[in-house]
């Protein structure tokens, strides 16, 4: 019998009482809970319209692969070295030659610029652009350039949905002024999501692209037509064939052929090139790379482009909706001139992804190198380095520095012929409850993504093995919630579980009812499998999912004192029964829903049927237009 459901009864559902009670006592007991905020977010994986989702505020953390202390790379909590405040959404960090420029939202709303310029008595410090600019908040994440003259201008999306400009142009007796260039632009309208914005040197023009409230790709420029400064443009409606958009474009100028090309998440999913190239009778043109490309296939997240100067070609990476990471190119090879390579497969490590890539070209080394955040939520880059045998390979900063995961898209920069990225340092999970993939604290699938998880509990096993190695060949993330005692038993399945990238949750020692515990208890079944898990993951353990589902307020304050959340589940085939394995594929796949948490069983029993349902569950999810994704661990 599953020693999961060995009562017998079902695990019950947390209520909105519970919910409401343990925030309050929470927030009454401690002083230092993250600070949760909600601002509309970009639309996810299959919505139709913007949402909101909770937002953690977070430290900025530098990643600087400066060789020091003995390791390659290393990582650094800059909001305390330069006594900054904690941050929302990613940053966007630019290099002015002398010193490195990382702009960012505040958790109050404001535009703050991080700058190592050795002020104050320190390294790094940080200054409030919206209190000096007199400026409005923001509403979404920054994005910065530089123009001809060295200025820089920063892009987001305003508090009242239009797009705001800071430029440190030292007019009207301050070093940086805000513009609002909805206002200005002449007809623009409220914008989505993130900008992208490119200074294009020929012309000296800087050149903003956004989305539109109604989904089309617009575009502003400083062009001075029609008696304004900015104008603004819908480049959907100029391109005919475009369709609606789904997030942030990534733009590129290509100095060889003098051309703009922006990328970006058609409505329907899609990687879709835009470009001023006056073919068939536009100035603008859209075309689907997604069909060009022969096996590119729907992409999940917005892209990022990166022009290659030493090859003069254009590489677009995206994360597809099995959680790869994706390379666009076009190097007309194959009969086309688009190509789509899967980097995960082709890189080894196979590590899934679950954002926003940032791409640098290094040119003190001619290799690419690409940042982005994984599925475990760790900071990875994916290099064409030739080692180990392949052209690319992955490697995990945040384990590789001691590091701390992340909670943010990267924003990468080369400075000193080193690379520093730049994100929103550890997000706590201590007091969360999460019940959907979209209740984890800035997590990159907010309310209804079409992602579910997967989760195992009660091993490891002799099954384990089983299932590890159908997650792999099908390569679908999972997490597994660990009983101690087992993981004491099966030590090498601990590892196995790691080493595939697998997440590791804790489900106490010897499987017991935590509101019954004492505080001894607490240590004893909690802490001890907290130690276990982390002398296999030299991580701390993030997440425990309470057994049997028994949970209350005082659970929830003894997790939240120990930096845990609290992992539950919405969907229970209650495999540990031994329905069939046609029910238990059934149970599944008849009630996917957006974000659903999907318990089943690696141990505690004979888990022959889950074993055999898992390949048809994993077939059904992505028949039905989900995507698999990590959640704790």
């Amino acid at each position: 019998m599953s020693i999961e459901k060995q009562t017998g009864a079902p695990a019950p559902r947390r209520t909105g009482r519970y919910w409401v009670r343990g925030v309050v006592l929470l927030c009454l007991a401690f002083g230092s809970l993250p600070l949760i905020l909600s601002r509309p977010a970009s639309i996810p994986l299959g919505a139709t319209a913007p949402v909101s989702d909770p937002v953690s505020a977070v430290p900025l953390q530098e990643f600087l692969s400066d060789h020091a202390w003995g390791r390659v790379w290393n990582s650094y909590d800059q909001t305390q070295n330069a006594g900054g405040p904690v941050i929302l959404g990613s940053p966007s960090s630019v290099n002015l030659g002398s010193l490195i420029h990382v702009y960012t939202e505040a958790a109050n709303g404001h535009l703050v610029e991080f700058v190592n310029d050795g002020a104050n008595g320190r390294t790094w410090n940080s200054y409030d652009l919206t209190a000096m600019a007199g400026g409005e908040a923001l509403g979404g994440d920054p994005r910065a350039v530089v123009d001809g003259q060295g200025l820089v201008h920063v892009y987001s999306r305003g508090i009242n949905g239009d797009l705001v400009e800071y430029v440190n142009n030292e007019l009207n007796g301050g070093q940086w002024n805000a513009y609002d260039l909805t206002m200005t632009g002449g007809g623009g309208g409220a914008v989505v999501g993130t900008t992208d914005p490119i200074y294009q040197p020929q012309q000296g023009l800087i050149h903003v692209y956004v989305q539109s409230a109604n989904g089309d790709l617009v575009e502003y420029v400083d062009d001075n037509a029609s008696g304004r400064t900015w104008n603004a443009y819908d480049l959907t409606a100029e391109a005919g064939s475009g369709g609606p958009i789904n997030g942030t474009p990534s733009g590129v100028y290509d100095t060889a052929q003098g051309l703009i090309h922006l990328y970006v998440r058609s409505a329907g999913g899609d990687l879709v090139e835009y470009v001023n190239d006056s073919s068939r009778g536009h100035l603008w043109n859209a075309y689907n790379l997604s069909a060009a490309a022969g096996s590119g296939g729907p992409i999940a997240t917005a892209p990022d482009a990166l022009y290659h100067p030493a090859q003069g070609l254009i590489h677009v990476y995206v994360q597809n909706t099995n959680g790869d990471l994706v390379e666009y190119v076009n190097d007309s090879a194959y009969g086309r001139l688009w190509n789509a390579y899967d980097l995960s497969v082709a890189a080894g490590a196979g590590a899934f992804i679950a954002g926003v890539p940032d791409a640098l070209y290094m040119t003190s080394q001619g290799l690419v190198h690409v940042y982005v955040r994984g599925a475990n939520n760790d900071l990875y880059e994916y290099v064409n380095d030739g080692a180990y045998g392949r052209l690319w390979n992955a490697y995990d900063l945040s384990n590789a520095t001691y590091g701390p995961s992340i909670g943010t898209d990267p924003s990468a920069v080369e400075w000193g012929g080193l690379a520093h990225v730049y994100v929103g340092g550890p997000t706590a999970m201590g007091g969360a409850v999460i019940s959907n993939v979209a209740d984890v604290p800035n997590s990159p699938y907010p309310p209804g993504s079409r992602v579910v998880a997967l989760s195992f509990d009660d091993g490891p096993s002799v099954y384990t093995p089983q299932i590890i190695q159908i997650l792999t060949a099908y390569r679908a993330p999972a997490s597994f919630e660990v009983v101690g005692s087992q993981g004491a038993q099966y030590p090498g399945l601990l590892e196995e579980e790691e080493q595939g990238g697998f997440g590791l949750v804790n489900h106490t020692w010897t499987h017991v009812d935590l509101t019954t515990q004492s505080p001894a208890g607490w240590v004893a079944q909690v802490d001890s499998t907290d130690n276990l898990i982390a002398s296999v993951t030299h991580r701390p353990v993030d997440c425990l999912r309470p057994p049997y589902g028994y949970t209350n307020s005082g659970v929830v304050a003894q997790l939240a004192q120990r930096g845990l959340g609290e992992f539950m589940w919405d969907i229970d085939p209650s495999d540990y029964a031994l329905p069939g394995t046609s029910v238990i594929v059934q149970r599944v796949l008849s009630a996917l829903h957006p974000g659903a948490v999907i318990i089943m069983h690696d141990g505690g029993g004979n888990r022959s049927e889950t074993v055999a349902a898992l390949p048809t569950i994993i077939n059904g999810i992505r028949a039905a237009g989900y995507s698999i994704v990590e959640v704790c661990g």
